[in-house]
């Protein structure tokens, strides 16, 4: 089902945590697929390290294969959860705590029901109290939305934790992100690269439905959008006129990143909204994160940005305390992700202030070349990050067929960041 190796020496290196391993006909309990089953990779994994700094609650992505994906449908996949511990040899996975959390839903017409990937939970704490959200990716082959989500259990009880690993602990309200037709969006965006990018996937969609005749095609072609994560803490702005506590959610628009702030006494209603995502995406560029390097490459969120004390050196260098830290990957084609980051001032989390020039962890390992489900020249794909103290614990998807974990010293790291020019950040601060 799954394997961990362990690397000994004076610093942790690369681990498999998770991977098909020889059980490639065994249904996780949860998952109900009649006919043909076979498992393809356990990746994309995230996760929730509880407060005793040690329990770990994993969410990676089930890859298979079904009937659909021998007429050309793909692959099918389901997010699991597993039980953990992280050690100072890296992370021991409870093999029989293995379940499905979440999986495509059986009607055709219904979001995910080609499956549901890359869950991404999100810690913020609001007023003192720590709530966790949860955004999903659904995929019906020709459509692919965001679900956001709200654990219902009370974190200041042991039990409220265990409930991360259930699916009855989720709140989902049905809302799917954005709430805007691609051809609405291509109408509305101004003119430029995102305007053109999205045409062509677009483009693209719209010839899929016309050579595929296997799968039901879907009343509205939604404007695709995935990569949605949060900041770790509320911030004030001033939203209709009054100030307000905020979400605030770095996403991804083909190609670049952007963020949103949503207010927290009725985020839900706002996302649901089709106006606010109307407002978005006329102003598209007023809420630009990060842009991608090469206009070949594709950049996304890797993980929940991280509040990360700055001491000595890098607080002279970056002037702060405390900084942002923003992971994210970077995929070059042929298809290649390395993990990047940029560096924000916490009080102001729209303004990136330093960025790394070269990649912090790129494939090394022979499982981050696996070829079995995608054609790849090295995948590392990260999708979660701990401050441990005196390093950065570092978990994703390795090929699209495992899962690794690794830990980076903060200077590994901040020696990257670059600070940005000042005349970029001024070009920067204009624009916001």
């Amino acid at each position: 089902m799954c394997k961990f190796l362990y690397w000994f020496g004076n610093m942790l290196e690369k681990q498999l945590v998770l991977s098909v391993n020889g059980n490639s006909d065994v249904q996780p309990p949860g998952l109900d697929v009649s006919g043909y089953f076979k498992r393809m990779g356990i990746t994309n994994t995230s996760g929730i390290l509880l407060e005793d700094g040690k329990s770990l609650i994993l969410y990676p992505r089930l890859i298979f294969a079904d009937d659909l994906t021998k007429i050309g449908m793909g692959y099918n996949s389901a997010i699991l959860s597993y039980k953990a511990e992280l050690t100072d040899r890296g992370i021991h996975v409870d093999e029989d705590s293995e379940r499905v959390l979440f999986a495509a839903p059986k009607h055709p017409d219904s979001y995910g029901s080609r499956g549901v990937e890359d869950f991404r939970p999100i810690i913020v704490t609001v007023d003192g109290k720590k709530i966790v959200l949860g955004s999903l990716v659904h995929y019906d082959f020709y459509n692919m939305r965001t679900e956001i989500m709200e654990n219902a259990g009370d974190l200041a009880t042991p039990e409220g934790w265990q409930s991360l690993a259930t699916p009855e602990g989720w709140q989902r309200d049905e809302i799917y992100i954005p709430n805007i037709s691609a051809q609405e969006a291509i109408d509305l965006v101004p003119e430029g690269e995102y305007k053109d990018i999205w045409r062509e996937h677009l483009e693209a969609v719209q010839e899929k439905i016309r050579n595929n005749g296997h799968f039901p095609v879907p009343d509205v072609l939604y404007q695709p959008l995935k990569d949605v994560t949060g900041l770790p803490t509320t911030k004030r702005k001033y939203i209709g006129g009054e100030e307000r506590d905020c979400f605030g959610f770095p996403l991804r628009f083909p190609y670049n990143m952007q963020m949103i702030y949503v207010p927290v006494s009725n985020y839900k209603q706002i996302l649901a909204s089709k106006k606010f995502w109307q407002d978005v995406v006329e102003n598209i560029y007023d809420h630009e994160l990060l842009k991608r390097k090469e206009k070949s490459n594709r950049i996304g969120a890797a993980g929940q940005p991280l509040l990360v004390p700055l001491k000595g050196k890098y607080r002279d260098k970056f002037g702060l305390e405390e900084g942002l830290l923003y992971p994210f990957h970077d995929a070059s084609m042929p298809r290649r992700y390395v993990l990047e980051a940029g560096l924000a001032d916490p009080r102001n989390p729209e303004i990136i202030i330093a960025i790394t020039k070269e990649p912090i962890l790129v494939p090394t390992e022979p499982f981050e070349y696996e070829q079995s489900v995608i054609e790849n020249n090295g995948c590392l794909f990260p999708m979660q990050h701990w401050d441990l103290g005196d390093v950065i614990g570092t978990l994703g998807g390795s090929s699209d067929t495992g899962t690794f974990y690794t830990e980076l010293s903060h200077e590994e790291i901040f020696d990257k960041l670059v600070p940005v020019e000042p005349s970029d950040l001024e070009q920067i601060l204009l624009a916001s």
